[in-house]
């Protein structure tokens, strides 16, 4: 099973503003 970080919230650039929120990719088999 393998997880891919689409979209979180931490902020790694300071230019960047973030926002609310947790996505991943789920991939199977």
């Amino acid at each position: 099973m393998t997880f891919t970080i689409v979209y979180d919230n931490n902020e790694y650039d300071p230019a960047l503003q973030t926002a609310w929120g947790f996505a991943c990719w789920i991939e199977t088999g």
